[in-house]
């Protein structure tokens, strides 16, 4: 038997608390070579795993073929144990199994929390029971637990009680002490009561300011902590409102509460001769005692009248793109009535690239004021013409005129001659990268300078490519003279790429060699070699033993 190559294998392990060991070895190309690890105490075997630290195995021994150069990794773990809590036998108790992972050497953290949503009617949850009726408190919620072995943990329980407090509220004074409730039994509500100047505390109420959610001395079942505050008796107020002599419709009373203010409608009356309502006033015609939505604290029933004022607009005059050109508003809003005029230069529009613009007026017809509005500037517009030239592939021209905007252009006829060369016309071009043919030319939109593009055809030669022995090659072809071309060698197993020759000589040891094609047939070979490889193997983590030992070799 022939070797073809030889390798070296070694494998080492690596671990807090004990040394690295290693073992390697050499191989010929293809030889097995078997690899095995044995644990230490408070570990187990995982996998193995190439130089790349991707996993190849979970088999220990592991046999493997030895192709190439390597490093294999033995991966071990600390062995874990099961911390298992379930809600057990403790009647009422509900909730779903939960497992925690205990990792050898290393102590767990028991939960603190209620683990897997463990709850029991009337109780809560105070420390961890190994019984399952949960009857001894044996471990503390959130406790370290160090023992390396698995455990089944329940629920210790403990009955729950309530507190019902009493707050005064806003404004009123006083204390009333709490109540405490045991779960599942009945307790009668506090009778003693907070004071308030113009109010009387009838009753208990579940948020401050609601309705009566229990008597005085009242009856409480629920299982929860609560806060109670005082419900109370208190006096309103009404608002009422008048159009007085000019307005019409109707505006709804409000009220407002004793002590409290109360926001005036904002609702308006109406009127129909270009006047709006802004405010309130005390008399029909009288001035502004009130804004619309303004507070009232006056304790006192009222009566209100609209206060009018006269309908201002805002009117804009627009350039036709909708830039502002003057904007009558505030101080300058034009008033009902009143015919607005435009106080600016005459409008303009910058021309484009098909058209020039004069000013036509304005749309709508400007008028009276009965509204919010804007006019718009119009335009009456010209058609513009450009300056279209066309050049041969020298720049030299060959044809040059004026074109209306939007129409095509007619092409000249283009030639191109050149002693070794055939030139094909293919179009023309304003970019170097777009080709357009002489009946399909861009509609005109601007000046614009058109070059004739040309295909140009060289000759061909043959390209060869020969493999020599150990692999394969690509790249032959018929391409055109000082082209460039990539040729390509591909090793077969156990060989590796040396060279390329031409004419017999070493030209390149670049295995993708770019050719420039010369004018004539022309033919490169690849020379390969057979290659070896060292093999190292490493079982990291250094908790395990490993060996490295051949298992047979090719025939």
């Amino acid at each position: 038997m022939k070797k073809l190559f030889s390798l070296a294998i070694a494998v080492m392990a690596t671990a807090m608390a004990f040394a690295a060991s290693t073992a390697s070895g050499d191989f010929d190309c293809g030889q097995m070579v078997r690899l095995q690890v044995t644990p230490h105490e408070g570990y187990e075997f995982v996998e193995w795993q190439n130089g790349a630290g991707v996993a190849v195995s979970t088999a220990n021994p592991y046999d493997v073929e030895a192709t190439a150069a390597a490093t294999y990794t033995a991966i071990l773990r600390l062995m874990t144990y099961d911390i298992t809590y379930q809600k057990g036998s403790a009647a009422g108790a509900i909730g779903n199994t939960v497992i925690d992972t205990k990792t050898h050497f290393t102590p767990i953290v028991l939960r603190d929390d209620v683990a897997g949503g463990f709850s029991r009617a009337g109780y809560h949850q105070d420390g961890w029971s190994e019984n399952a009726d949960g009857s001894t408190n044996d471990h503390a919620l959130g406790e370290s637990y160090a023992t390396e072995a698995a455990i089944t943990l329940y629920p210790y329980w403990v009955l729950n009680t309530y507190t019902i407090s009493y707050a005064p509220g806003a404004g009123a004074t006083g204390t009333v002490a709490s109540t405490i409730k045991d779960h599942g039994t009945p307790v009668n509500l506090s009778s003693d009561v907070f004071t308030k100047t113009g109010y009387d505390q009838d009753g208990w109420s579940v948020s401050e300011g609601g309705g009566i959610a229990y008597a005085m001395g009242g009856q409480y079942t629920a299982d929860a902590d609560a806060t109670l505050y005082p419900h109370w008796n208190i006096h309103t107020y009404t608002i009422t409102y008048n159009p007085g002599s000019l307005g019409s419709g109707t505006v709804e009373d409000t009220y407002q509460t004793y002590g409290e203010g109360a926001p005036l409608s904002s609702n308006v009356f109406t009127r129909a001769d270009g006047y709006t309502q802004v405010g309130w006033a005390l008399s029909d015609g009288g001035a502004q005692a009130y804004a619309l939505g303004a507070t009232y604290t006056g304790n006192a029933d009222l009566e209100l009248f609209p206060v009018w004022e006269i309908n201002k607009y805002h009117v804009r005059f627009l350039n036709w793109d909708g830039s502002v050109l003057q904007d009558l508003q505030g101080a300058t809003a034009v008033n009902h009535g009143d015919v607005p005029a435009f106080t600016g230069a005459t409008p303009t529009r910058a021309e484009d690239a098909q058209y020039t613009y004069a000013f036509a007026g304005w749309d709508p017809t400007i008028s009276a004021a009965t509204a919010d509005i804007d006019y718009t500037a119009q335009y009456d517009a010209t058609l513009r013409q450009y300056s279209i030239r066309f050049e041969n592939f020298d720049n030299s021209l060959l044809q040059e005129s004026d074109v209306d905007y939007g129409t095509m252009p007619a092409a000249p006829v283009a030639t191109r001659t050149e002693v070794g060369h055939t030139y094909t016309f293919n179009g023309w071009t304003t970019n170097d990268l777009d080709n357009y043919a002489s009946d399909a030319l861009p509609l005109v939109t601007g000046p614009a300078t058109y070059k004739a593009t040309y295909i140009d055809a060289l000759n061909p030669h043959v390209l060869s490519v020969i493999a020599g022995e150990g692999g394969t090659v690509s790249g032959n072809g018929t391409f055109a003279y000082g082209t460039d071309h990539t040729i390509s060698a591909t090793p077969n197993a156990c060989y590796v790429f040396d060279h390329w020759e031409k004419d017999g000589m070493n030209v390149s040891t670049d295995v993708n060699l770019v050719v420039t094609i010369p004018d004539e047939d022309v033919t490169y070979t690849a020379v390969f070699r057979k290659i070896q490889y060292t093999i190292q193997a490493v079982a990291e983590g250094g908790n395990g033993d490993v060996t490295v030992t051949p298992v047979g070799a090719m025939p």
